[in-house]
């Protein structure tokens, strides 16, 4: 297995793979290792003006740009957004995703999102982890040698309880990849979020600069990452590097799947 392997990142929307995991990404595939983008749903609910299939194609390209700006595919399924269910169905679509990337670390949400897609996609994630190694579920797709690792991507709920750094990362040598990665989401970072989120009025009205103050915005998320978990980042890194990161990306490494012993970590994560 070439090191660092496989990656797959799976997301509720077109979006929150780049957003959440792109640094992640691009260190991994700088690496030499492989990753995909998969999104449970197809992104047609993401927009105040736009629907439809004209949305979706939009979202499809653009999710096509925002993983290759990070040197990953892009998978995007069928599902309504905004309607995702934890339904047998769709853990057969993830149960098959996995089978056939073969993913060493699979990223996702945790199932106490706020989103009730984010929510879902975390809960068809584990309840296909376990069946993924079951012959007789879908049998005409292969059972991997092993179960991937799977990790929990970043978000700031307490209840039951926060997000455990038990991953963290200097992403500050890709962060130009990330934002471009997230940029390539134009209908959200310079129309549907602003619009939603009530700021759409404090950008700027011309293109580049609208462009790069969206962009300015989308840069501040790695840098608080990096403050809230900063000891964390000390723990890795040491005191001298550990204080002058500025851009990070953590994760929690998730109760089921496969252990994550320190001999694996280093192995799969050798940034």
């Amino acid at each position: 297995m070439p090191a660092p392997g496989r990656l797959l990142c799976i997301g509720a929307h077109p979006d929150d793979c780049e957003v959440k995991a792109a640094g992640l990404a691009a260190l991994w595939t700088s690496n030499g290792g492989e990753a995909r983008f998969l999104a449970m749903t197809d992104g047609s609910a993401g927009h105040h003006e736009l629907a439809g299939q004209q949305l979706v194609a939009i979202r499809r390209a653009e999710a096509a740009a925002g993983a290759a700006a990070v040197g990953a595919d892009s998978v995007v399924l069928d599902n309504v957004d905004g309607a995702l269910e934890p339904s047998l169905d769709n853990r057969y679509k993830v149960i098959r995703a996995i089978r056939e990337f073969r993913p060493d670390v699979v990223a996702t949400h945790r199932t106490c999102d706020y989103h009730p897609d984010h929510r879902y996609t975390g809960v068809v994630v584990q309840d296909a982890c376990y069946m993924l190694m079951v012959p007789n579920v879908l049998p005409g797709a292969r059972v991997p040698d092993r179960e991937p690792v799977v990790i929990f991507m970043a978000d700031r709920f307490t209840k039951p309880y926060p997000l455990q750094a038990d991953l963290v990362f200097d992403i500050d040598s890709v962060l130009d990849a990330k934002l471009t990665s997230i940029m390539s989401h134009t209908s959200q970072m310079l129309e549907w979020l602003p619009w939603v989120n009530g700021y759409f009025d404090e950008l700027p009205v011309e293109s580049a600069a609208r462009r790069q103050s969206a962009r300015t915005r989308a840069a501040l998320d790695p840098i608080e990452v990096a403050n809230r978990y900063r000891a964390a980042l000390v723990a890795k890194y040491g005191t001298e590097r550990g204080s002058a990161v500025r851009n990070a990306e953590v994760f929690e490494v998730c109760e089921y799947g496969r252990d994550l012993t320190g001999e694996a970590s280093r192995a799969l994560f050798p940034f």
